[in-house]
Parts: structure tokens; sequence; C-alpha cells
């Protein structure tokens, strides 16, 4: 068998990168779908990327755990940037442009999407009251999960300032969540847009004030039964998020009783997250186990 270099992911935005460029922000995935490629020397895959038969952008691609070896079934990809002050309303992209590599299948190289109109959303991050000259980082989350959704990360300028611009979720008007993550000290901060559409843009300010500590976990009885309200107690002063482990999510409520329903039997592990009125969030709370029987 031979290598079978396959492009899988490809998502593209348009929009700010800063406050002077406008360009194309893209997200990729290429997988070996062949055998295992073994090399002498360090394997460089070459990509191209194309606005119809101009070509606006070249990536050089290793592999990830071991420079002279891709194995079959693994995957590279990553987060680009490429200059332009025109939107194309497409662009193509070639694997392996060069043919460096020795393919089984060359027909399976190229892959074609949209560029959409970004969502922009930019600010301030404003610390002990003054504009954060540090650099903080700045991504996107799921709204529910607040786990890291996003396709890139972005950064603050010695001023204080960003800009995101986002992947639209779809064309209709949607929420985003991002988080300002301050590594000196190791602090996170949540704000959520108001609904947006493609190409809107609006300012969201992220004031880093004192974190809430960690909660304690979720107070219960240890065992629930399937389809049936089972309560649960919070002690926290702060608003929190509950996850409830079959993978649902509370609103942020204030309510210090509440309950759920789990609809399958098994060990689940409830825990909480605490934001505060500036959005600084917590670390989540240690889980509560949480044992949940058939009705019968």
């Amino acid at each position: 068998m031979a290598p079978d270099i396959v492009p899988i992911t490809f998502y593209a935005w348009w929009g700010p990168f800063n406050i002077s460029t406008l360009g194309i922000f893209i997200y990729y995935e290429i997988i070996n779908n062949g055998s295992t490629i073994y090399s002498d020397t360090p394997i460089t895959l070459n990509i191209s990327i194309l606005s119809n038969s101009t070509i606006i952008g070249y990536i050089t691609q290793h592999p990830i755990f071991f420079p002279n070896i891709w194995y079959k079934g693994e995957k590279l990809g990553g987060s680009v940037f490429f200059e332009s002050s025109l939107k194309p309303s497409s662009i193509r992209m070639i694997v392996d442009y060069n043919d460096s590599i020795p393919e089984r299948n060359e027909d399976n190289n190229e892959i074609n999407t949209s560029v959409s109109q970004g969502v922009i959303i930019k600010g301030y991050i404003i610390q002990k009251g003054k504009l954060c000259k540090d650099r903080v980082e700045i991504f996107q989350v799921d709204n529910e999960s607040l786990s890291y959704s996003g396709f890139r990360r972005y950064y603050s300028n010695e001023t204080g300032y960003y800009i995101a611009t986002l992947p639209p979720i779809s064309n209709l008007s949607q929420t985003y969540s991002l988080i300002a993550y301050d590594r000196v000290n190791k602090t996170s901060n949540l704000k959520t847009s108001p609904p947006l559409k493609p190409g809107e843009t609006t300012m969201l300010n992220f004031t880093f004030s004192k974190t809430p500590g960690r909660p304690l976990k979720p107070l219960t009885l240890p065992i629930a039964k399937v389809d049936k309200p089972h309560i649960i107690i919070i002690s926290s002063r702060y608003k929190t998020k509950i996850d409830w482990g079959d993978e649902n999510y509370s609103q942020w409520i204030t309510s210090k009783v509440t309950s759920h329903i789990w609809h399958k039997p098994g060990l689940y592990r409830i825990k909480i997250i605490s934001i505060n009125d500036d959005g600084m969030i917590s670390e989540w709370s240690k889980p509560t186990p949480l044992i949940v029987v058939p009705k019968y």
C-alpha cells in the first residue's frame, strides 16, 4: 500500500486581523488514509491555497509526533491567516502541491470551501482600572460547556485593544462566548456577545477583578432514579453553572436549590463553576458522584 493524503476539514472566513489588516482566516485538517510513511529525512507536506487560479498562500506542514513518520490515520492541520483586502466568494486547497509524497490516489487532494463573512468582536482589556499593556489571550468557547470551540486564538496588543474575527456559527443571529485569559495571573474573564449575524460587529470589554474562589462541590443524595427530578444544593454567593455529567449544562443561575433529570442509568459526576459580576470565572468544583438507577 501507499500513502493517501486527503483534506477532510476546510473552513474560511474573512475580516480584520488587526486595526489595519484584512484577510482570510483558514482552519484545515488533513489525514493520511493510506499506509504509514517512513522517511530518512523530515517529511514535508506542501499545501497551496488558491482563489480561482491565483495562489494566495502556501502552508508547509510536518507530522506532529515524529518528523520522519506520518502514521496511517494521523491528522495534520491548524489555523492560518492570509492578507487579502477583498473577500473571495470561495477558495481551494491543494495538498502535496509539488508531488513530494508518492500516493496511491491523487484524485482526492483538493477541497473547496466558500468564504464566510466573519463575526467581529473587539474591545479592551482592563486591569486595576487601567488598559492592560500585557498580552492577553482571547478565545471562543461553547456557550453551554465553556469548552474551547474556536479555530484560533486572538491576542490583545500593548494598548489593551483586541480584535477577534470569528467564523460564523450560522447565517442567523447567534451569541458568541469569549474568554480572555491572563497567563501571568492565570485568571479568566468570560463575556457573551449580543446576537450577531455574519459581518456584524460588537464591542466587548473584559474587566479583570478578583477571581471567585473554587466553589464547594454540590450536595445531593447519592442515588437518583431515571426520568425522575433529583435535587441538588449549591453553596456559592455567585452565579453558578452546573455540569450535570451527562453532556448537559445549566444556564447561569442564582438559585441555591435546583434539579435535573437523567434519562439513562449510570455513574455521573456533577460539578459547578462560579462567575462574578465582572465576568471573572472560578475553577470547576470537585465533582459530586451520583448513581442513577432504573425506575423499577
